[in-house]
Parts: structure tokens; sequence; C-alpha cells
């Protein structure tokens, strides 16, 4: 019931989201960024995975944490060996992105971590910090970053109770 109302408020707004230019650039920079024959097998992955009601009524009331997940999985399947991260000479592919970011979620939860538990990490600007974001959110946990170039008490200020910490220093910058 309260679905079916959600669904009815978000198909009488529908004609005005289609009519705003802010929707159909979005749409226009996804395609491009994609191409058109990659949007259509992500987004009927995301539709399989998800539910087609629940899919339409998510994407239109703009609650993507419910299809978010599958989204991500479905780029993931379709992208595949396409780069998706490149920094400096590391380049990470989309297969390589999703094993790391199960390896993180699940080492996270083999540590003990549960949802709504808080992860904070200190990390340089590198592909690692985006890895550990989404581990983390997999994981169910909320994360944070630290910046590592805050010192003493405004360092500790920063630090949430009851938070673990992920450290994270390439060999190439610990010397």
């Amino acid at each position: 019931m309260k679905e079916e109302k959600g669904l009815t408020n978000v198909l009488k707004a529908l004609p005005d989201l289609l009519k705003m230019e802010q929707t159909w650039g979005l749409l226009a920079t996804i395609v491009r960024q994609w191409g058109l024959g990659n949007v259509i097998p992500i987004l009927l992955g995301t539709v399989r995975k998800t539910g087609l009601m629940k899919s339409i009524t998510s994407l239109l009331s703009f609650r993507l944490d419910k299809i978010f997940p599958n989204l991500l999985a479905s780029m993931w399947d379709t992208f595949g060996d396409r780069e998706a991260f490149i920094c400096g000479e590391k380049r990470v592919t989309y297969k390589e992105f999703k094993e790391k970011v199960f390896r993180i979620a699940n080492g996270l939860c083999d540590l003990g971590l549960k949802k709504g538990d808080v992860v904070e990490g200190i990390l340089h600007n590198t592909i690692e910090h985006v890895e550990i974001y989404f581990g983390a959110w997999f994981a169910g946990c909320t994360y944070t970053a630290l910046s590592w170039h805050e010192k003493g008490e405004a360092f500790i200020a920063m630090i949430a109770p009851n938070a673990s910490i992920i450290s994270w220093i390439p060999a190439d910058i610990s010397r």
C-alpha cells in the first residue's frame, strides 16, 4: 500500500521531472560517458538485480541507495577490463576495482565491523581511497576521510568515538 502511494506520487511528478533541463543534461552525460551500447546492459542489469517496480520507484523518488549497489555491479559486469581509474602510472580496471572493493568489504566484516560502524581513513588522494570508501560502504559502514595534513589536537578532534581507523601509506612515499 505504501509503495503504491509512493509510485503514484512519483508518477504525478514525472512530467515536471522530464521537463527539467538538468534531467536531460544528466541523461546526455551518462550516454556520452558510458556509450549507448553500454547504457542498455547496465540499466537492464540493474533492473534485473533490483526488480522493475523497485527500480522505477527508487530512481524516480531519488532513493538511489536502493538501486546503487546493483547499478555499480552492472557497471562492473559491463565494463570488465575497461580502465576505471588512472592515478599516475597506476591503472585499475572495473574488474580489479570490483575484486578489491569486495576484498576490503569482506576484510572489514572479518575484523568484526558491522552495519552502522564508522570507518575512518588516513590516506593520500589515491585509487585505494576510493576502493576503501566503497569497501566500507558495501560492508554497511560509514566511511569518513581524515586529513593527513592535520596534526595534534586538530587531528584528534576529527576522530569519531569508536571509529575504526585505516591508514595506508604507499611504499614510494613512506621513505
